[in-house]
């Protein structure tokens, strides 16, 4: 027979398996290179709880998620570092140099920024929940 946890417990339960799920996000994500595969793993162990409970034991679907979705978010990582680069390439070019059409460059890039920006907050959960192609990826998060 399983003995009901208090209320107040379940929750402190809950927060620390958080609490340890974001420990091993910061831990994991130390090699900058490995950010994007990191932060995939913890929306595959967040998709497992969300559909099983909270469990305290937060290694296992984290490690899980990690090597399962490594190959494909470090090349979208990959693609994001190089695409935030030339994003701040292109603001220093506008910075730098004075020509008429600057205002005019500077509201491109911006766009260019937010919808970079906007592309990168969706990317993490269409390509855990997703197993389909990078670019069907990268477009299903622009549509997001």
């Amino acid at each position: 027979m399983e003995q009901r946890m208090h209320p107040f417990f379940r929750v402190l339960e809950i927060f620390s398996a958080f609490f340890l799920l974001n420990v091993m996000w910061v831990i994991v994500s130390l090699p900058i290179i490995t950010l994007f595969p990191a932060t995939c793993a913890m929306y595959h162990t967040v998709k497992g709880w969300k559909k099983d409970g909270v469990d305290p034991n937060v290694w296992k679907p984290f490690m899980t998620g990690f090597k399962k979705h490594f190959r494909k978010s470090f090349f979208v990582g990959l693609l994001g570092f190089l695409a935030g680069g030339l994003l701040y390439l292109d603001i220093t070019i506008i910075y730098m140099n004075e020509f008429p059409g600057k205002t005019f460059m500077f509201a491109l890039w911006a766009i260019a920024a937010l919808l970079y920006l906007f592309v990168l907050a969706h990317l993490f959960p269409v390509l855990v929940n997703s197993s389909e192609g990078l670019f069907k990826n990268l477009k299903t998060a622009l549509y997001l």
